[in-house]
């Protein structure tokens, strides 16, 4: 894999752009793509501009470390879908309870 063909999939997948050699600054939760000597840096950046230290993978490959922003990507796009549904099930649950509480006061007051 090359970087065009990573960011070809990218557009097709409508994923977050990676941060690819420095293109942009972090930005909190990005997949970036580091070179330095011989080897690549792939991690998840921190909310300081930093990064997850858990999520740091080293390739000895260009065409490896792509593959897996990729993956990184992929994988960050599904945990906001999965976020975004759980907090739309949060607040529907949280309107039904308000609404269930304001129809026991009526009855109370009744």
């Amino acid at each position: 894999m090359d970087v065009a063909e990573l960011m070809r999939i990218v557009r097709s997948e409508k994923l977050e752009t990676p941060i690819l050699y420095g293109d942009a600054p972090p930005r909190n939760d990005a997949v970036v793509l580091e070179h330095a000597g011989a080897e690549w840096k792939v991690y998840l950046a921190n909310e300081r501009g930093g990064f997850h230290a858990s999520t740091v993978k080293l390739f000895d490959s260009e065409s490896d470390a792509l593959e897996h922003v990729l993956l990184k990507a992929r994988q960050s796009l599904k945990s906001k879908r999965s976020l975004e549904s759980l907090e739309r099930r949060q607040a529907r649950t949280t309107v039904g309870q308000q609404r269930a509480d304001i129809e026991r006061l009526l009855e109370q007051e009744s």
